[in-house]
């Protein structure tokens, strides 16, 4: 990873990536930081939303909730 690099991942892809602090830096300008307690909030209602939503497969349901664990085991 990189001194404060990142590991970088997409919601619905497996393939995963290091990225050094510099690369990071860019790649995160704009984003926003949240609280563990507005995270939940968030995923809560997305993954509402998904299982609520007949247009949501099956599919896209679980690659939500693989994107959810992973960020939540990420340190």
């Amino acid at each position: 990873m990189g001194d404060l690099g990142a590991l970088e991942f997409h919601t619905f892809s497996p393939e995963e990536k290091d990225i050094s602090k510099p690369e990071w830096d860019k790649k995160r300008f704009g984003m926003v930081c949240s609280s563990t307690d507005v995270f939940s909030e968030n995923k809560a209602n997305i993954l509402k939303l998904c299982y609520d939503n007949p247009r949501c497969t099956v599919e896209q349901a679980q690659a939500l909730e693989n994107f959810f664990t992973k960020i939540e085991g990420l340190p």
